[in-house]
Formats: C-alpha cells, structure tokens, sequence
C-alpha cells in the first residue's frame, strides 16, 4: 500500500508533517542538511540576532549519566550565551531586519518550506518590520515567539499580555502576506491557555504551534553547590541560569497543550515537545497536530534522525491501513473527548492489572507502593512467590506497574471496552 506523508498546513504543501523546530540546527546552513536528509520544512533560527552573534549551551540533570540511549524521562536545559552582549539589553532584542531577510534568503536555498520565527519585546513595530524583512527575503510563513519563558522581556513575558499579543500579531498580519503561526506555551493554566489561542486567531493567526521550553533549573552539584546550568558573565562573575527545559519530560505538557488548542480553535496546530521518536510525532497529530516541530532531539542525533521517523510512520500507516495523514489527525481528541472537563470515573474500572506469573519474583515492591497510592486497599498480596492482585480492591493507579523491578505487571482493558 503507497501511503502519502504530504500535508496542506496553512496553505503551505509540505512533503511531510516533520519540521526542523526553530533551533541551532536550523540555521540557514542547517536547512540545506535538512532538505536533504528529508525534512519536511522547519522554522529558522537564524531568523533574529541569535544567529550569528550567539549559541545555545545544554545541560542534563545529574540523574542521566548518558544520552546515547536516554531513558524515556530525560530533559534538557537550553541556555542561550551571547557573542556579543551589546546584542542583548534592557529585555529587549535587537533584531536588524538586513540580518531577518539574508538569513531567510540563504535557508530558502534549501528548496524546502522556511517558516521565520520571530521574538521582539513589546514595541510592536519591531516585529512589524521583521515580518516584512521575512517576506522580503521570501519566507513561506512566520511563527511569532509569544512562548519563549526564560529570557525576560520576550516571549512569554510578552505572550501573557493578550491585549498586547493581539495588537502584534494585527501588526504583522498588516506588514506581511504572509501566513501567520502564533507559538504559544502550555505552562498556561487550561482556561488562559484557550483564551489566549482564541485571541490570537481572533487578531488574524492562521495557525497556533504549542509548546516551548519550560523554564526550570535543571540541577544543582550536591558537592560544591553550584547549579549545574552557571555560566561567568562579562564581568567574571559565576551566575546560575534558569533556562528551558526541553526534551521528552515535557511531552506530556505539549500533548495537553495541542488537546486544549484543538478544542478552543478551529485553525491547524504544530505540535511540539519532546518528540525523539516517530511514535511520540504520531501521538501529537492523534491529538490533532496535522504537523509536528523536532527540536532538541534533531541537536543531540543530527538531521539524519528523520530518516527513521519516516520510515516508522510510513509503517504505521501502511499496518493501520491509512493512507494519508488525515486518517487520522485528531481521532484520538475527537473519539476520546480530550480536553473535556474532568469527571469522576464510574466506580467499574474498565482496565485491570495483570501479573505475568512466569517472571514476577515475589519482590514486594508492588506492596509497598499499592498500599501508599491507593489509599491502603491491600488489592495485592504475595502467595508463594507472586503478586495476587485482588481487581474488587484494585484502583488500577499503576503503582505496582511502575515499580516492579522485573516489568511483570501490565494493564489489561475488559475485553467490552477495547476498541
């Protein structure tokens, strides 16, 4: 079966959902690796003075002693460190816009769709003349940075202010033709997340990508008590940086946040955050992303890294039978009812735990979690050497699952209830 990765987004055609995030890696030279590694499109880097004055720094937590195989939980802190500090003062950017049209000029050598991301302060002109820059130099569309939560007076420190989002986000619609994506960040709570989606398509956005980093502090050395993130300012002096946080530890926040949009706006949704994999790409577009941005996963294994994502879901498709991405874009927030309003669960759980008697080994790690996360309902006992589990005590909360040292306890759903 021919199964077609391409997706109309915007009105932009793209030969396949994956975009190159707006990261080091997608400078104007990274493009031209991006296209031919296979890369649908991507959002430049070198759409502002962070390119070529500056760099991005990552740190891990000290938990992860390695990234070549990470566990499922590893995260990632971004710093951004300037060559030159005169290009950063007050919280405000200086974006020339000479800069915004050569960089958008070189990555459209690439032959593949270049979004130009933009991130001013609050004086709206300057995103205003960026976005014109960005159509001069002949970009395809633009992403405003309303989300960016570490660097002050940017970002997020901007996106927060409705009133002002909406006036930047007319602004530029008025200097540009181009197609507008507003970049928005989960770490707003469920009501002013919708608002703020709503705001922004009601100013004129065609499209919302969600999220970006978190900001965070990803560790301090026990030993000498320095963050694990310090950088020495201009001045010599040592100082700990609260940067953003990216990779798979915050998929579950980005998962949420395309759910919510998808239910408050009726515009495309570029989903984003901690996407290493083609599985976590198809989790997001399940929930309604027609596109995904890869970002801190394309830094750490290069631009090759799309060669797997598709051919797996080229296979995904193929097994499921669908043959192009609008199979299935959504079917998970629409089947399941994602992003409704919470409600208590019927007193009959429609999953059970199951015990593979064959390796569980007796441990009683199971026990000790069961009886502290599910309020003492004793659902498991050990007999001879295996866990019982009791499903008339059992609250299905998953304790048990996520301890066992041998992976011996899974989910199993009522055979009514498996679709």
């Amino acid at each position: 079966m021919v199964v077609d990765l391409s997706v109309e987004f915007m009105g932009i055609k793209f030969k396949n959902p994956f975009l190159l995030a707006s990261v080091p890696a997608a400078t104007p030279e990274g493009f031209a690796k991006a296209a031919i590694a296979g890369w649908g499109g991507g959002i430049i880097w070198g759409g502002s003075e962070h390119h070529p004055l500056s760099f991005a720094r990552g740190y891990i937590p000290r938990d992860i002693v390695r990234i070549g195989k990470p566990p499922q939980w590893w995260a990632y802190e971004n710093t951004l460190c300037y060559r030159d500090p005169i290009s950063y003062q007050h919280g405000e950017y200086k974006h020339p816009p000479d800069m915004v049209e050569a960089a958008v000029r070189k990555a459209k050598d690439s032959g593949i769709p270049v979004g130009c991301t933009i991130a001013e302060g609050k004086k709206v002109s300057s995103w205003a003349n960026n976005a014109l820059a960005a159509d001069r130099g002949g970009a395809d569309f633009i992403e405003l940075n309303m989300s960016g939560p570490w660097l002050p007076g940017v970002g997020l420190s901007v996106g927060v202010h409705q009133d002002i989002m909406t006036d930047i986000v007319q602004a530029v619609r008025k200097a540009s033709r181009l197609p507008v994506m507003v970049k928005l960040n989960a770490s707003l709570q469920r009501d002013v997340l919708a608002e703020s989606a709503r705001a922004a398509v009601k100013a004129g956005a065609n499209a919302i990508s969600i999220t970006n980093t978190f900001a965070g502090i990803i560790g301090v050395d026990v030993e000498t008590g320095m963050p694990l993130a310090c950088e020495m300012d201009i001045n010599g002096k040592l100082r700990g940086i609260i940067g953003g946080i990216s990779g798979p530890a915050i998929k579950p926040m980005g998962l949420r946040g395309v759910a919510e949009v998808r239910k408050a706006v009726d515009v495309p949704i570029s989903g984003i955050g901690g996407i290493t994999d083609w599985e976590s790409a198809v989790e997001y577009m399940l929930l309604g992303a027609s596109t995904v941005q890869i970002g801190t996963a394309a830094m750490l294994y290069g631009h090759r890294l799309i060669k797997e994502m598709l051919k797996g879901l080229s296979g995904y498709m193929e097994r499921k039978g669908y043959t192009n991405l609008k199979d299935f874009v959504g079917m998970t927030s629409q089947k399941y009812a994602v992003g409704e309003a919470w409600a208590a669960p019927a007193q009959k759980q429609p999953r059970r735990m199951v015990v593979d008697e064959a390796i569980c080994t007796g441990c009683g790690s199971c026990l000790i979690a069961c009886d502290a996360s599910s309020s003492g309902s004793e659902a498991i006992r050990v007999v001879n050497k295996v866990a019982r589990i009791n499903p008339e005590r059992c609250h299905t909360c998953n304790a048990c699952r996520i301890v066992c040292p041998e992976m011996a306890i899974s989910v199993e759903w009522y055979p009514e209830y498996r679709t």
